[in-house]
């Protein structure tokens, strides 16, 4: 009899981790179909998609998974990489000047629970707009390597949008 209990117990496990899953994916399907709608909503198509960022580059237009708006590619002020809020900009910046602020510094086994592209934009509600690329990475692992190219090619992105205009 021990046997079925564990048996009832690991398929019930199973059960809950794939519901946890299918919950998980479905978030993440159903902010690409709402953006998705949001783009035929001003008559314009993605061309092409950057991680999370979305653009129409006939339509000069662009957006991303978690926005609830489009913005046009002359709103772009500036753009940089934040971990955790610490600008990667600020960081070499600080270490060039020789400060030794410790939350600049500190590297190690440091992990980061939020990686993303913090985009300036002329919009007087929302002067900035955060777009995702990771979270929960430790430094020097492939995951932030990985993280940080993304970000890093979603800020050439939006170089070459700025500087369409």
């Amino acid at each position: 009899m021990p046997f079925h209990s564990f048996f009832t117990v690991v398929l019930i496990a199973a059960v809950i981790l794939l519901i946890l899953l299918a919950v998980i994916s479905f978030g993440d399907i159903a902010a690409g179909i709402r953006l998705a709608r949001l783009f035929s909503l001003f008559k314009c198509s993605p061309t092409r998609k950057t991680g999370s960022l979305w653009i129409d580059e006939k339509h000069r237009k662009w957006s991303f998974i978690s926005a609830d708006r489009l913005y046009d590619f002359s709103e772009i002020e500036s753009y940089d990489i934040q971990l955790d809020g610490v600008s990667l900009k600020m960081k070499s910046e600080y270490l060039r000047a020789g400060c030794d602020a410790a939350e600049l510094t500190a590297d190690g086994n440091r992990t980061f629970e939020r990686i993303f592209v913090t985009v300036l934009v002329k919009d007087k509600k929302r002067p900035y707009v955060n777009i995702p690329v990771g979270g929960a990475v430790q430094i020097g692992s492939k995951q932030y390597e990985k993280c940080i190219r993304l970000a890093e090619l979603i800020c050439s992105q939006l170089e070459i949008m700025k500087n369409s205009n």
